[in-house]
């Protein structure tokens, strides 16, 4: 079974949000591209985006969907009207969407800047799945509570 058949057969493409981003742009012709995204449109896979890791092509309109979806899935927290209703969350969301934009900047100039922004904008999005860091949950445990006194 291909992945194109597993996700246009897939249930929750209808109830849950996603992206579908394919790597390699870089081993097909500006036609063959087309076709591609022609053909996941055609199948309903949603919003699809090409990108090679090797070039970089592609990583920038990647970002900027990223950012679409998740202003359509959580708010935009720069218009002031977000739909999570926690300060938190809206400042993660911030945080978040700002590291994203440092990255499209750093990206052609340091790529361990535009890495640091990634891995921000990563954390932002774990601190509202609940997702925590070993290294962040230990920091939260030595800072709050007094060990081996």
């Amino acid at each position: 079974m291909s992945m194109v058949d597993v996700l246009s057969a897939s249930e929750s493409n209808e109830t849950q949000p996603y992206l579908l981003v394919l790597n390699k742009m870089d081993l097909l012709g500006e036609e063959d591209q087309a076709d591609l995204l022609k053909t996941c449109n055609s199948l309903g896979l949603g919003p699809a985006c090409l990108l090679s890791c090797r070039t970089g092509d592609g990583i920038v309109a990647f970002l900027n969907a990223l950012q679409e979806q998740l202003a359509r899935m959580c708010g935009d927290p720069r218009t002031g009207s977000p739909s999570p209703t926690q300060a938190r969350h809206q400042l993660s969301l911030q945080k978040c969407l700002e590291a994203l934009g440092c990255f499209a900047e750093y990206q052609l100039m340091d790529l361990v800047l535009a890495a640091e922004q990634l891995r921000l904008a990563r954390r932002q999005l774990g601190r509202l799945t609940g997702q925590v860091g070993t290294e962040e949950l230990l920091a939260i445990i030595f800072k709050d509570f007094c060990i081996g006194k």
